[in-house]
């Protein structure tokens, strides 16, 4: 569950959403046109694989560089022949509210390595595309060589605080033509074009292309307004307001059992439907008194305020945050009634009918709990190394230094 599900749907159900696109095609035109360049900001983030060289079995053996630095460079070939300039962004922020984010990455990842050596040495064949590791010195090598091939067409910036806030603000600001990524974040950005990196495919024969999301049609499939996406995002669960936080509303929008965990596709058509059937979001208030309504009421207040500034983050990175100042506050009305934001149920009772008193008195609040630092990271660092043998893991070396660094710093400057 989370935001990841907008990305899944647009990759997988958006029913027309996404169509292939040529990049090389579409700079000839705009140069036509308006005797502009195309300009696009790719997250290196979402296609570090892409960025390696598509798909090469050795990494998990030390790299092969000198194919890396063939790619960079005919991709900047590419790229200057067809007038295109792009920029690459690479995530150099610490993101301390997405500590526990980071360590579900570092434990799926740990899993994945231990399963890729599993292969090797049980059946000698070579990891798939979808077991790609990035290399801890993967980075790095990118920047070290998109800066030695000093192409005016291609260049590596850095990201300093918020990672795709940043990445959607330099676009706008600079007057670029699209983002290529693959993060639900920025389809409730709502970038000029939305193009998918994981689709990001370059021949030999310099056809540079993609697939391109069409955030119009999506949202008539979806049969959602735009102005909604914020709150259906923040409704999907994020780093600021989680999934564990949501989990209450997600059983009974589902009519779930109160120890079972709902599908990922149920709770999204769920929460797209509660969305969907609010007669107005004007009042973040009196929904969050609806969504969190089985939390005491000091608890529902600081749920409250968690939604908030969920909203309040995916605003940020909206069209009309950027035209009215980056600093503008979500609108509230303090006049609206429960009863004004849902439409009337008929039928069976159902969550949406519930009073606040009676949800007050749920013993459902009693299943929330509070997680801590400590429940989400090891008692030592050194509970981060991979357990493989000697002979296989000298290849991860500088993966496991790297983690167990990152670890100790964030252990010692992280307090939730």
């Amino acid at each position: 569950m989370g935001i990841h599900l907008l990305q899944e749907f647009l990759e997988t159900d958006s029913h027309g959403g996404q169509k292939a696109v040529n990049l090389s095609a579409l700079a000839l035109e705009k140069r036509r046109i308006s005797n502009q360049r195309l300009r696009v900001v790719i997250d290196a983030e979402n296609c570090l694989d892409r960025l390696y060289g598509g798909f090469l079995s050795d990494w998990f053996c030390g790299g092969s560089w000198t194919l890396m630095q063939n790619f960079l460079s005919h991709l900047a070939k590419v790229c200057t022949d067809s007038e295109i300039e792009v920029v690459i962004f690479f995530n150099g922020a610490i993101e301390r509210d997405r500590i526990k984010e980071w360590y579900v990455d570092q434990a799926s990842m740990r899993q994945t390595i231990n399963l890729v050596f599993a292969n090797i040495g049980r059946k000698g064949i070579p990891p798939s595309r979808c077991q790609f590791v990035p290399l801890a010195c993967l980075r790095p090598a990118l920047i070290t060589a998109i800066r030695h091939i000093s192409s005016p067409n291609m260049q590596a910036r850095f990201s300093q605080n918020d990672h795709r806030l940043e990445v959607i603000t330099f676009c706008r600001e600079n007057q670029f033509d699209a983002i290529m990524a693959a993060h639900g974040d920025y389809a409730v950005f709502d970038p000029p074009r939305y193009f998918s990196s994981r689709n990001l495919k370059l021949t030999f024969k310099g056809v540079f292309s993609t697939s391109e999301f069409v955030m119009d049609k999506v949202a008539r499939n979806l049969d959602l307004h735009p102005k909604r996406f914020c709150f259906f995002a923040a409704l999907l669960g994020n780093h600021i307001l989680t999934e564990k936080d949501l989990l209450p509303f997600y059983r009974d929008l589902t009519n779930s059992a109160d120890t079972v965990t709902p599908a990922p596709k149920d709770v999204f058509k769920a929460v797209l439907n509660f969305v969907r059937q609010l007669v107005t979001i004007d009042d973040v208030s009196v929904i969050g008194h609806l969504v969190f309504r089985y939390f005491s009421e000091e608890e529902r207040q600081e749920k409250i305020a968690l939604l908030k500034q969920s909203l309040q983050h995916y605003y940020n990175g909206t069209r009309d945050a950027a035209a009215v100042g980056k600093d503008s506050a979500v609108v509230v009305n303090a006049d609206l009634k429960p009863a004004d934001i849902l439409p009337p149920f008929s039928g069976e009772r159902s969550f949406c009918d519930m009073s606040i008193s009676e949800a007050n008195d749920s013993h459902l609040s009693e299943r929330i709990m509070n997680m801590s630092i400590d429940e989400k990271l090891p008692a030592t660092p050194s509970q981060f190394k991979l357990d493989l043998s000697s002979s296989t893991s000298s290849a991860y070396s500088s993966t496991e230094l790297n983690t167990t660094r990152t670890a100790r710093s964030l252990r010692g400057s992280i307090r939730f």
